[in-house]
């Protein structure tokens, strides 16, 4: 194929973003200057259709988002089945019943493709009925599953994709990370509503259903394969439980700056690529390098963050997330930030106000502590590529 053409994985801009900016979170508590005069806000959820609901009076739109939790798409069956589902609601968007009803409606409707998620957004003049939003939850959930077109030239693709070592040791991580997820989950899981704007009521707010029961996490697996690599390509991944609170939350972000700065004190630092992922369907760190010397890096990484001196690694990390910290009252940004962020994860109303009490009151016994769980052999994928 000719390289003007060739477009590896890592081109592609929604990975781009998963690569260098870790998601979400981080874009929810970073700080830049200053911190703002606070915006009235009000967060809810309401049953009957079950949606959460966001008012603030800055929001310039009213939106109602669909989002669907999804894996990254780095093997070949997501990849394909996260085109499946694109193209199926992108069918029902286009069938003639449906464009009557938004023209009625007066509504707009924007399909996106996120990095962890599905995300269906429909912007408005006027906040939804709940008959209007159950119409659009039930059309959702009995949308015409279509064949998918093009398979085999998406399939193309993704083997070209796997030339590239990262690709490669994605798509592999993401195999064992799934393994227990069964075939046409994208159809079957439940989709997420959000509506958010200046003028939206959120009074009559209920209890916030149990979120539904955590995934197992998964057993360790390490291979090594050989591959057209011109040095040793490794990656070294945890499947991380989803947090159950903002708390947690907080101690995994604190954890998170300090694997980050024990990478950059490593002996021989080696090119590395850090991603994290706190969000649904399944939470996970992962270490990608280059070259790295042959001492383990587990090892490494576990010498410096638990060691004898560690403390000032670890101050630094906590200190990091509390300059970071912005309440969700502090702009537009942040406040829908941790509106999705409370809604996909089923965090309490107040779990800004619980994020920021306990960053204030971390320790760097608390954070070692959780590092151990975090890091846990028992559940670590290791997967290295070497020259052949």
């Amino acid at each position: 194929m000719p390289a003007s053409t060739y477009k590896p994985l890592f081109n592609r801009r929604y990975l781009f973003a998963l690569m260098w900016i870790i998601p979400i979170v981080i874009l929810l508590l970073h700080t830049t200057g200053r911190e703002k005069a606070a915006t009235p806000l009000s967060l809810g959820w309401h049953a009957d259709p079950d949606h959460w609901r966001l008012s603030y009076e800055t929001l310039p739109d009213i939106e109602l988002r669909a989002l669907k939790p999804f894996a990254p798409g780095w093997n070949l069956p997501n990849t394909l089945e996260r085109a499946h589902l694109l193209q199926s609601l992108q069918h029902w968007l286009n069938e003639e019943s449906t464009l009557e009803k938004l023209d009625e409606l007066s509504w707009q409707a924007t399909l996106q493709s996120l990095t962890s998620a599905v995300q269906l957004s429909i912007t408005m003049s006027q906040p939804p009925s709940d008959e209007q939003i159950a119409w659009l939850t039930s059309a959702l959930n009995q949308r015409p599953n279509v064949e998918l077109n093009e398979q085999q030239r998406l399939m193309a693709t993704w083997q070209l994709d796997q030339r590239q070592a990262e690709n490669r040791l994605l798509a592999e991580f993401e195999h064992w990370l799934f393994s227990d997820q069964p075939t046409s989950h994208a159809f079957t899981s439940e989709w997420t509503f959000l509506l958010s704007g200046a003028n939206v009521v959120t009074s009559n707010e209920t209890d916030i259903p149990p979120r539904s029961s955590l995934t197992p996490i998964l057993s360790a697996k390490e291979l090594t394969e050989q591959a057209h690599v011109s040095q040793v390509h490794h990656l070294l991944a945890w499947h991380i439980p989803l947090s159950e609170d903002s708390s947690t939350l907080a101690k995994h972000r604190a954890s998170i700056n300090a694997i980050q700065q024990a990478l950059e004190n490593l002996p021989q630092r080696p090119n590395y690529r850090l991603i994290w992922n706190p969000l649904p369907p399944k939470s996970y760190l992962i270490i990608i390098t280059q070259g790295q010397p042959d001492n383990r890096l587990d090892d490494q990484l576990l010498d410096l963050l638990l060691g004898e001196t560690s403390d000032r690694l670890l101050s630094d990390a906590i200190k990091q997330v509390v300059d970071q910290y912005q309440p969700a009252t502090a702009s537009v940004i942040n406040a829908v930030e941790w509106f999705e962020l409370s809604a996909l994860l089923g965090f309490p109303l107040n779990s800004d106000l619980i994020y920021s009490e306990t960053i204030k009151q971390l320790s760097n016994d608390e954070i070692r502590q959780h590092l151990v769980e975090m890091l846990d052999r028992q559940h670590q994928f290791s997967l290295t590529l070497t020259p052949y």
